[in-house]
């Protein structure tokens, strides 16, 4: 899941640019989940189906119709999961994407030297993100 997030399915988003408007988009609806103290929902799946949906699409929905398959309480069967839980995705594999961070960064370690290190590796001195 996070690689199909972070570049889209068979990666036909893969740049640094669409990841960062999903970021934007992702981070505006978090802040509008967070005013109207609840969260938008991205939809469970999809009913009916339409004949020209991709394979993998068209075998999930027969799997998600049988009894085996659908739970009453499943998420992914009735209104979905919240629209802004993927945000965290983006960066995946850990850290990928990390010199594409347009923001400040607030890195939190522990006092212990080894630990300090793996902020030194993942944001080196002569590589800071990229800022607008």
């Amino acid at each position: 899941m996070t690689r199909v997030t972070a570049n889209g399915y068979f990666d036909a988003e893969d740049s640094e640019q669409v990841r960062f408007e999903k970021r934007k988009a992702l981070n505006t609806q978090r802040t509008e989940d967070y005013k109207n103290g609840a969260y938008a929902l991205a939809g469970g799946v999809v009913d009916p189906l339409s004949e020209d949906a991709p394979q993998f699409v068209k075998d999930y929905y027969a799997y998600c119709k049988t009894p085996r398959g659908c739970h009453p309480r499943s998420l992914n069967f009735n209104n979905g999961w919240n629209v802004a839980s993927s945000l965290s995705f983006l960066n995946m594999p850990i850290l990928q994407y990390s010199s594409e961070i347009r923001s400040a960064v607030l890195l939190v370690h522990h006092l212990y030297p080894y630990r300090c290190k793996l902020a030194a590796v993942q944001f080196p001195a002569g590589k800071p993100p990229v800022l607008d």
